[in-house]
């Protein structure tokens, strides 16, 4: 112990001081470590809440991923039952359409086969009728017409003295009611002058009556007036389309054009005609420019088919060509004229009968485009050969006129006026006990000519045999012998028949008469025997140079032909020997003629059927 306190103090305060010193660094080696192990801790700690997140961030996703696919499965699941669903609509629409167009299909065939039958029945009954008119005799069918007539005499008497009684009936039902009225309103002074009021408005109603009835007419005039000049501009338009292609054919080298200007002629021609025929004119007024433009179809006609089989036009139809040409350009000229000078009160003038300016126009067009030469190169004498001796006067006329009616109960015939022309005529009117007819009795010879009812058909009680019956017996009575029926057709209630000359067995197409006959009441309503009365002549006919089975050599192979028999046709300015040949490709019937000295076809004529009837083209 001494030993040690007798150190000094300076070697105690060293080891003092190193013993410290090893101390601290002992101290702070431990705080080192103390501060690693907690950096350590720490950063376990927080590697730990680290992984701790980012498996719940992992769960989280994977809850997002399979939310987000739940919701594209469910999406896509959506949209395939939609496409299915539009699959299905569309399936359904197509079977729809397809079950319409089948059942439009049936419809179409039903309507066929209906108008095959109708087609078939027509035809087996147009067959039925030409037998029976090849073994009836006149006698027989006279006796059978005369009882159908008397049946149905009888059959209308009763129908009309029943319906006399139920209107007589209907009648005295109203006058009743109309006194026992007028009973309960008539008492005393009251009664009176109810009588006055009512026999004031009365009046005053006929009046309104009339006067409306007066405004209607008046603009039902207008009308038709109006509808006459719209024609007018149309013809003039037809013959600036006719001008333009007669031009062109005369001009043009190029087979395809006189083609295609020949065929526009053919078919402006017969359109001037339709147009033509609705103007309120007589048949004078028009008949020389109707043959011209006649002429003219036929002749385009005739020239197209020449051009066709890759043949020139000859000399004969380079200058009916040009003849053409020249004429429609006058008939052009006084078309335009036409159009200045006639106005509204001129077409109401000629729907009255009157003589105005649109009657003086078209025979000042006459006489100025056609000579009488033209007449005659038409096939046309310049005197009717039909028509012979002296001019009658009117009341000659008055009196044909109501002998050849004789069994139409006539009350009253008076002559209304004259029509000059190529047949000067005497117009006629006879009144009937319900109806209103016009006749036209030539000056010359004072031959009927023509004539139309004004009454309505509105029923069918009369078949097609009666009707060639009763036009045959109307043809012997009025003085046309000789002439056999070639066409029937009916319209409605009203059947047209044509009748034609027959000569050495062959019929002559140029001697042609137009027959109506109302099925209804079983009389001829109208009559136009204008163009036989100007062609009728006894002819010199030629025989044929070649047979009818040569002939048929030269048709359609394809047409299953069911008659023929020789005719004489107008062609190209003359009279022409033919077959006529008609038969049928399908359901569409044609007529065939084919020259009979040169096997050359000169035209095939469609049968043609509208709700109008059946017409040749």
């Amino acid at each position: 112990m001494a030993e040690r306190k007798n150190i000094s103090s300076g070697a105690e305060k060293a080891e003092k001081l190193a013993k410290a010193e090893h101390v601290a660094e002992k101290e702070k080696s431990e705080l080192k470590n103390l501060a690693s192990n907690g950096e350590r801790k720490k950063a376990d700690n927080h590697t730990t809440a680290k992984s701790n997140a980012g498996k719940k961030s992992n769960k989280r996703n994977v809850k997002k991923t399979t939310k987000k696919q739940d919701k594209n499965l469910e999406k896509k699941k959506i949209a395939a039952e939609k496409k299915l669903e539009k699959k299905r609509i569309a399936a359904e629409r197509k079977q729809k359409k397809l079950e319409r167009k089948l059942e439009h299909k049936e419809k179409i065939k039903a309507q066929r086969a209906e108008l095959a039958k109708k087609r078939s029945e027509a035809k087996a009954e147009k067959q039925r009728l030409k037998e029976k008119l090849k073994h009836e005799s006149k006698q027989k069918r006279a006796k059978r017409i005369a009882e159908e007539k008397k049946q149905k005499r009888l059959a209308a008497i009763e129908e009309r003295q029943r319906k006399a009684e139920l209107k007589k009936q209907r009648k005295a039902e109203k006058q009743n009611r109309r006194n026992n009225r007028q009973k309960e309103r008539t008492n005393g002074f009251g009664g009176w002058l109810a009588a006055v009021i009512s026999l004031g408005v009365t009046t005053l109603a006929l009046g309104t009556v009339l006067t409306f009835g007066w405004l209607s007419l008046g603009d039902m005039q207008a009308s038709m007036a109006g509808g006459y000049t719209q024609s007018l501009y149309e013809l003039n338009s037809v013959f600036d389309d006719l001008d333009a292609n007669l031009a062109r054919a005369r001009a043009s080298s190029s087979v395809i054009d006189r083609v295609k200007a020949f065929a526009d002629i053919t078919a402006e021609s017969q359109n001037a005609e339709i147009i033509l025929e609705r103007f309120p004119l007589e048949i004078q007024a028009t008949d020389r420019l109707t043959a011209f433009i006649n002429d003219m179809s036929n002749d385009a006609r005739h020239m197209l088919y020449s051009v066709v089989d890759g043949g020139e036009l000859n000399q004969a139809q380079l200058k009916k060509l040009e003849y053409l040409y020249q004429t429609n350009a006058k008939v052009k000229s006084e078309i335009n004229n036409m159009i200045e000078n006639v106005c509204a009160d001129d077409m109401l003038a000629a729907m009255r009968g009157e003589d105005c300016a649109l009657v003086k126009s078209f025979e000042s067009l006459q006489n100025k485009v056609f000579s009488d030469d033209d007449t005659v190169n038409r096939g046309r004498p310049r005197t009717p050969n039909l028509l012979q001796g002296e001019e009658i006067s009117a009341s000659k006329a008055e009196q044909i006129a109501k002998n050849l009616f004789s069994e139409y109960n006539v009350a009253q015939a008076h002559c209304v006026g004259e029509a000059a022309g190529i047949i000067p005529l005497y117009n006629v009117t006879l009144t009937l006990p319900d109806d209103e007819i016009i006749v036209q009795i030539s000056k010359v010879g004072g031959k009927l000519v023509g004539f139309d009812s004004c009454k309505d058909c509105e029923d069918k009680n009369f078949s097609v045999d009666n009707c060639v019956d009763i036009a045959s017996n109307f043809l012997e009575k009025v003085g046309y012998n000789g002439l056999i029926p070639v066409w029937a057709s009916v319209n409605g209630t009203t059947c047209n028949l044509h009748f034609a000359t027959e000569q050495d067995g062959v019929i002559v197409y140029s001697d042609l008469i137009k027959i109506k006959v109302c099925e209804q009441r079983g009389v001829v309503s109208g009559f136009d025997a204008s163009g036989y009365v100007l062609r009728h002549k006894n002819r010199t006919l030629e025989k044929a140079s070649v047979s009818s089975e040569q002939a048929r050599q030269s048709i359609n192979p394809d047409i299953q032909i069911s008659s023929t028999r020789l005719a004489l046709i107008p062609s190209m300015g003359e009279e022409r020997l033919c077959y006529e040949f008609f038969g049928s490709i399908g359901d569409v019937e044609y007529y065939v003629y084919v020259d009979a000295q040169t096997c050359e076809e000169l035209e095939v004529k469609t049968v043609v059927g509208t709700a109008q009837g059946n017409f040749i083209k």
